[in-house]
């Protein structure tokens, strides 16, 4: 399948684009995290970041990254209809596994947001001892950090995924 096959309309990148750069002042950004069940415990299949860029056209840029050498690095375009594919690695079935569910997994993310901010409340997600999460930190974290060397060391995370935590204003920790 691949993400070259993923057709966004622009209704789904404007709403995209909007939530990106309106729904936490001062960040450009949003993250995911998809966990999968093996042998009853709860593990990182992925994480997924996305970052609106500055400029125009407006423009969106996306990495999923996980166990196993997962690697998928995207951008929406406005006014185009697909999403570009900047770099892809890994097991094909895994990778047409994320494609398939991708924008619906975005769509579920901002309307969960968007219902605990109705709601007047913080989304407080399940965290699980020893695994890896994201959330947003003006600098982000430097790929030098222990806990990225980790991660890459580990080959839980590519290191492109890595790179780019900090230009995205992304923080990588592991719950202790």
């Amino acid at each position: 399948m691949g993400l070259a096959s993923v057709v966004i309309s622009a209704a789904d990148f404007n709403e995209f684009y909007n939530y990106l750069t309106t729904q936490e002042r001062g960040y450009r950004n949003m993250h995911m995290r998809k966990p999968r069940q093996v042998k009853g415990k709860r593990v990182l299949r992925y994480l997924h970041a996305m970052y609106a860029m500055k400029g125009s056209p407006k423009q969106i840029e996306g990495m999923i990254s996980g166990p196993g050498g997962i690697l998928l690095h995207y951008k929406m375009v406005e006014g185009f209809e697909q999403l570009d594919v900047l770099d892809e690695d890994g097991d094909q079935k895994e990778i047409d596994s994320i494609t398939r569910t991708l924008l619906a997994e975005i769509k579920k993310r901002l309307g969960d947001e968007r219902k605990y901010r109705l709601a007047d409340r913080q989304y407080e997600p399940k965290r699980t001892s020893g695994q890896y999460y994201l959330k947003r930190r003006k600098g982000g974290i430097k790929a030098s950090h222990p806990t990225c060397q980790d991660a890459m060391a580990s080959s839980v995370l590519d290191q492109r995924f890595i790179a780019k935590l900090a230009p995205w204003d992304l923080l990588l920790f592991r719950k202790g």
